[in-house]
């Protein structure tokens, strides 16, 4: 015997996601926390890599912070700059919030100009 519950009958459940390019009940799919709608198809595969790389971190509030951040800055970033950008993806989330927010000291060789671009970074203008 089959058991058939119809959809009127099962309760309503709200969830939420909160990554980028997702819906969470207020943002339209395609746009992301702190930033306007990317158009995706403007971008070579580099970037959109580096782009996903940036907002699918593993930590939260880095996917938050650095996704936006890549979201705001990608399309304009010249290619050395996204050389070293790639480079700072490669390091953990915990320490690149760290160096963001100064709470520990950035390495010498993290102290560039996208450093500089992520630390002045605004999330909410």
């Amino acid at each position: 015997m089959a058991l058939y519950i119809s959809p009127s009958a099962m309760p309503k459940a709200t969830v939420y996601f909160f990554r980028s390019f997702s819906y969470n009940g207020r943002r339209p799919i395609g746009h992301s926390i702190g930033s306007r709608l990317m158009d995706l198809a403007s971008l070579d595969p580099r970037r959109k890599r580096t782009l996903y790389r940036a907002q699918h971190r593993g930590m939260k509030e880095a996917d938050i912070f650095i996704g936006a951040f890549a979201e705001a800055k990608i399309a304009t970033m010249e290619e050395d700059q996204l050389l070293r950008f790639d480079a700072l993806l490669e390091e953990l989330d915990a320490d690149i919030m760290d160096w963001i927010m100064g709470r520990k000291p950035t390495p010498a060789s993290y102290q560039t100009d996208v450093m500089d671009l992520l630390k002045n970074f605004k999330l909410h203008p």
